[in-house]
């Protein structure tokens, strides 16, 4: 199979497809659960679904095997979105039970989980560091320091008329912006306002432990209307990207 294309839904089904052809060519099953999310790891050896609340694995090149090779526990609720370090160590997912978590491949449980308070729709992690980026239906978005275990750093866009369906890294720039539509604010940890196309410095201690300050370029957009009444809008996605 020279392209994967890989698709679910809550018909409990995983489906791959010939990409040219549209064909059907391999369909997996889990019968009791929907899935609500795929991702391929980075080596294409395995396809992870989050259902509800399990995690489970599939080996995308053994078509003889129809079933998970390694089912993951300790969500209690919906996973949302999940990924896998680059190197394949470990796995990352969130949950609409409201934490994040950090899966060792060779267990089946998780390894660390982080309490984000509200449920969570994303996560992303860093390209070069070690963090993860979760975004919540509070309207936050979290930065996660894997080494710390600590939330290092908040964004949380205000409400009428705005909310919050993309944020990227750049772990070259050495300050945190944030970039909202024109009728909402971004705030940092640091409770410093970031209006659109302004920044907010904001540094933390980096992963090694260095005295070398570091920081992200956080970008938010908005695209989802929040209520008029103050609620701030649920975070839909969150990606990370290298360069900006």
């Amino acid at each position: 199979m020279s392209v994967i294309l890989a698709t679910a839904s809550y018909d409990h089904k995983i489906r791959f497809w010939e990409a040219p052809s549209g064909i059907i060519s391999r369909t997996l099953h889990c019968p009791d659960s929907q899935v609500n999310c795929l991702e391929i790891t980075p080596n294409k050896q395995f396809l992870a679904a989050g259902c509800n609340p399990q995690i489970r694995l599939f080996e995308i090149n053994d078509t003889s095997n129809p079933n998970a090779v390694l089912s993951l526990e300790g969500h209690t609720s919906s996973v949302t979105s999940l990924g896998f370090q680059r190197d394949v160590r470990y796995l990352y997912s969130g949950s609409e039970d409201g934490t994040v978590k950090i899966f060792d491949l060779r267990s089946p449980s998780f390894s660390r989980s982080f309490d984000c308070k509200a449920p969570v729709n994303c996560v992303a992690h860093h390209p070069t560091r070690n963090e993860i980026v979760s975004g919540d239906q509070s309207g936050a978005v979290k930065v996660w320091d894997l080494n710390s275990s600590k939330c290092i750093n908040e964004i949380v866009p205000d409400a009428f008329g705005a909310s919050s369906s993309s944020l990227s890294l750049d772990p070259v720039n050495t300050s945190t912006s944030a970039a909202a539509n024109t009728h909402a604010n971004a705030h940092t940890n640091a409770n410093a306002n970031a209006h659109t196309n302004t920044h907010a410095n904001n540094t933390h201690a980096n992963p090694d432990n260095s005295s070398t300050s570091s920081s992200s370029s956080l970008s938010i957009q908005s695209s989802i209307q929040s209520p008029s009444t103050g609620e701030r809008a649920s975070i839909q996605s969150v990606d990370i990207s290298d360069s900006w």
